[in-house]
C-alpha cells in the first residue's frame, strides 16, 4: 500500500487527472482571479489493479480565490501571488491526519505548486483553449 503522505504518491494522483485540473485551474482563473485547488486527502481512496497498477478516487477537488479569508496561510498566499497560471497550478493537499486549525485555515496544509508541462503535458490555459474551441465547433 502506498504511502499516501509521500511525494511520489502526491505526484501520481496530480499526474493521473492533469488535464483535468489544469483545465479546471485556468477556467476558475478566469472567472474568480488567482486561486489554489484544495484537495483533501482524507477522502482518498487507494484500488489496485490486477496488474498492481494503482488508481487514486476522491470526491473531488475545489478552487479556492486568493480573495477566500478562510484560505489564506502566508505560505500559500506567497505561492498564489508567484505561481503564472497560464502555466502553472497551485495546489494545496490536506494530507492524511492534519488536522485543520482551530480557525479552519489551511496554513498547516502542504502546498505543492506544479508546472503546466509536466512530461509534455499541455499548459492549463493550452487545455482550456483547446476545450473552448471544441465547444464552440459543435455549436
Amino acid at each position: 500500500m502506498p504511502d499516501i503522505n509521500s511525494k511520489e504518491f502526491i505526484d501520481a494522483l496530480i499526474l493521473q487527472d492533469w488535464e483535468t485540473y489544469a483545465e479546471f485551474a485556468y477556467q476558475e482563473f478566469l472567472r474568480m482571479g488567482r486561486g489554489a485547488i484544495f484537495i483533501d486527502l482524507n477522502e482518498a481512496k487507494i484500488s489496485i489493479g490486477s496488474q498492481g497498477e494503482q488508481s487514486f478516487e476522491f470526491d473531488g477537488f475545489k478552487y479556492f480565490s486568493i480573495n477566500n479569508p478562510d484560505f489564506l496561510g502566508q505560505e500559500i498566499h506567497d505561492k498564489i501571488l508567484a505561481y503564472n497560471p497560464a502555466s502553472e497550478v497551485v495546489f494545496v493537499l490536506r494530507l492524511r491526519m492534519l488536522p485543520l486549525s482551530k480557525q479552519g485555515e489551511f496554513e498547516m496544509a502542504p502546498t505543492v505548486v506544479f508546472g503546466g508541462n509536466v512530461k509534455g503535458r499541455p499548459s492549463p490555459k493550452e487545455l482550456y483553449e483547446s476545450r473552448h474551441q471544441e465547444d464552440t465547433a459543435s455549436q
